[in-house]
């Protein structure tokens, strides 16, 4: 059963727009995080990473990309050119600050500045740099908010 999953998600990375895309998210994935995810059915579509008691942020990023990534997928499935990564990290973002907030309001021990520079370090690790009032810029560009 399990090669038939693995012949039917290699059929599926068949489709040049999914490679490419799995190939991007997966790649900034591991920029960002230092999680090297395979190309699998395990990997990708199931987020199952090793459990890292060290690196529990990095993981909560890298299963929050993934899951977001399949959002993406399941948004333009029908379309011929599928998502973009520029889309993929835009959709991140917005979830990445939701998930800020959640830490923010669940964890209140004398670690939290530390935990949210890690994450504010991760979401910067995308190419895009957190700008107040809540938008978003690409590193490189001026903006008219101060930091």
């Amino acid at each position: 059963m399990s090669r038939l999953r693995s012949r039917l998600f290699a059929y599926d990375l068949a489709v040049p727009w999914l490679r490419r895309y799995w190939n991007d998210v997966v790649d900034q994935i591991r920029e960002t995080t230092g999680w090297e995810i395979p190309l699998t059915i395990r990997g990708c579509l199931l987020g199952l990473l090793p459990r890292d008691q060290k690196r529990q942020l990095s993981r909560r990023f890298a299963v929050l990309g993934l899951t977001v990534a399949k959002r993406r997928i399941a948004i333009h499935w029908m379309s011929d050119r599928g998502p973009t990564k520029e889309s993929w990290v835009k959709d991140l973002l917005e979830w990445a600050t939701v998930e800020e907030e959640r830490i923010r309001q669940t964890r209140k021990d004398a670690k939290l500045p530390e935990v949210l520079l890690a994450w504010g370090l991760m979401t910067q690790g995308t190419g895009w740099v957190n700008i107040p009032m809540g938008s978003r810029s690409r590193k490189g560009q001026e903006t008219s908010a101060s930091t």
